[in-house]
């Protein structure tokens, strides 16, 4: 199940991007708001055992 979820992920990624281009789909801007957030609660909560968990939900937080 999870590689048929994966495969949907990727299969709608990669459908908006062809159909509006890829070049609409880069943004630096909201990279760097995305990565600022998620290194900035990454920072605020601190718990060295939870690094990578904390990134992520920061970076999904700010997505």
């Amino acid at each position: 199940m999870k590689l048929v979820g994966l495969a949907i992920c990727l299969g709608t990624i990669i459908g908006a991007a062809v159909t509006v281009g890829f070049l609409l789909c880069f943004d630096i801007l909201s990279l760097l708001f995305v990565l600022g957030g998620a290194i900035g609660f990454l920072i605020m909560k601190g718990n060295p055992e939870n690094h990578m968990n904390n990134f992520g939900d920061g970076a999904v937080y700010f997505g």
